[in-house]
């Protein structure tokens, strides 16, 4: 009886993880794409654009996050370009880090000294996010009002956050802003980014 008992809950959860499994796959850009038009996919967004006009909105999205300070380095050396962009931060500070002087600052600005000694193991709390703000080509956003936009709304949404911000103009049709917010504020209270927060 023991046995049968067992072999059930066994199947049962062998059932359950198979339908997650089978949600997650579900959810997938790539099947997101076959459900609507499947190889046909872009063109049929080339022929809506076209019809009925491409959406303005600017798209935010977390993108990534480290939670080390090596992490950090390497989120800032990213979103640089290893020093080709020039970075800022929310109170219009420009960082250039070709110059090992300006990079140690831009390091600096998001890296407290507590973070080297407090963070150590994999499972520490983040210390960055590493957020997108991408405009679709046809808005005709430019550079300086796009880091505008990035800037105020993130001093609007997290004044006591400090920010390291690149424009990029990588994808051809998406110019995009990338910002490395920190996560602990400047007085160590922590912000908590959740995916349905409104905005």
């Amino acid at each position: 009886m023991s046995k049968r008992i067992g072999k059930k809950s066994d199947d049962e959860y062998k059932a359950r993880k198979l339908r997650g499994q089978q949600e997650q796959a579900r959810r997938t850009p790539y099947n997101f794409k076959m459900r609507n038009g499947g190889a046909k996919y872009e063109k049929n967004i080339q022929s809506r654009m076209l019809q009925q006009g491409a959406s303005r909105e600017v798209m935010v999205k977390i993108t990534g996050s480290a939670n080390r300070p090596r992490g950090v380095k390497n989120e800032i050396n990213y979103i640089a370009r290893e020093g080709e962009i020039t970075l800022r931060d929310n109170h219009g500070v420009e960082y250039h880090i070709a110059d090992r002087e300006q990079r140690k600052e831009a390091y600096e600005s998001l890296i407290d000294d507590e973070d080297k000694k407090q963070y150590t193991h994999d499972r520490s709390p983040n210390l960055v996010h590493n957020m997108v703000f991408s405009s679709p080509k046809i808005a005709d956003v430019s550079k300086k009002d796009m880091l505008k936009a990035a800037e105020e709304t993130l001093r609007e949404k997290y004044p006591e956050n400090r920010v390291l911000m690149a424009y990029h103009t990588d994808k051809e049709h998406h110019p995009h802003v990338h910002a490395l917010l920190r996560i602990p504020d400047n007085g160590g209270k922590r912000i908590n980014i959740r995916k349905k927060r409104p905005a």
